[in-house]
């Protein structure tokens, strides 16, 4: 990101979705990986793609200095748009929520650090061999390393209404003779999800919910990949309709810069326009006669 930054882009969203495209590019040329989770790895390049200019422009902006991947050019803009009344309104707001706790069910707590929950999952795997579950991460990220206790009320109320519902399916599984449910999906279902992310996975949300389905899972997951597949592409959407009227502005600036006023048809000017194509016309039929008798 750093070494493609040229704009002064005061957002993920904002980078063209062309130019975002290429840089997916670039990263599938340094990295392998099976073709059917092409479309998983471009979500998650998305995903962590916007976290990483987040939290680089964040400390760039709290530092008052510019760092030396954000050009001149680039730096002034977005200092303007940090001095802007509509960010500050809204670093305030999100100032606020973030703050706010409602008893220890509402403030998103966790023990990540500045480490990611993917990098977490991954020096759990290389510890233990194995990759670890959906469930097993929560705890290990929720879960306060001396003492076992939970970083709050929110996070022992979801895991043990977890295992309660966990067990009343397997219960149930058993006695029909069908097979157990997937943790995820119960983890889901309890859980619940907001914004495309499962509630405690973070970034590996898209991991533990799309993968699975690609592999066929319970329609838990299956249902949340298919409103997620939807939310993606209507942020899509709305990002190719925002870059249209974009253009459309730019091209009104330029030809209100040059004085240009498009000159309006007449009636008399439309009707001859149309005499003319229809000359035209008449005249390439006898051309084609011509030529077919001179063949003959």
């Amino acid at each position: 990101m750093r070494s493609n930054y040229s704009k002064p882009w005061n957002s993920w969203k904002k980078i063209p979705r062309k130019t975002r495209k290429l840089w997916f590019q670039d990263f599938k040329a340094r990295f392998n990986f099976c073709p059917p989770d092409d479309a998983l790895a471009r979500k998650n390049f998305e995903r962590r793609g916007a976290v990483i200019m987040k939290n680089n422009l964040n400390k760039a902006r709290v530092a008052k200095k510019r760092p030396d991947w954000i050009d001149q050019n680039a730096w002034d803009p977005l200092c303007e748009h940090w001095r802007t009344s509509g960010f500050k309104k809204k670093s305030i707001q999100a100032k606020t929520n973030r703050a706010s706790d409602c008893g220890g069910f509402s403030k998103p707590v966790h023990t990540c650090g500045s480490i990611t929950t993917s990098q977490h999952r991954a020096n759990l795997t290389k510890l233990n061999g194995t990759p670890p579950a959906p469930v097993d991460l929560f705890v290990y990220t929720h879960q306060h390393r001396k003492n076992k206790a939970w970083v709050d009320r929110r996070s022992e109320h979801v895991y043990e209404k977890y295992k309660c519902r966990l067990e009343e399916l397997t219960q149930q599984a058993s006695l029909q003779g069908t097979p157990p449910p997937k943790e995820i999906d119960v983890w889901i279902e309890v859980a619940g999800t907001r914004k495309g992310h499962i509630y405690g996975l973070g970034s590996e949300s898209s991991l533990f919910a799309g993968r699975r389905n690609y592999r066929g899972s319970g329609s838990a997951s299956t249902e949340w990949v298919q409103r997620h597949e939807i939310e993606e592409l209507k942020i899509e959407r709305e990002e190719m309709r925002r870059e249209n009227d974009e253009l459309r502005d730019m091209v009104k600036q330029l030809m209100e810069s040059l004085n240009f006023r498009p000159k309006p048809y007449t009636r008399d000017e439309v009707h001859e326009d149309i005499a003319a194509n229809s000359n035209d016309d008449v005249t390439d039929d006898n051309d084609d006669d011509m030529s077919d008798d001179g063949e003959e």
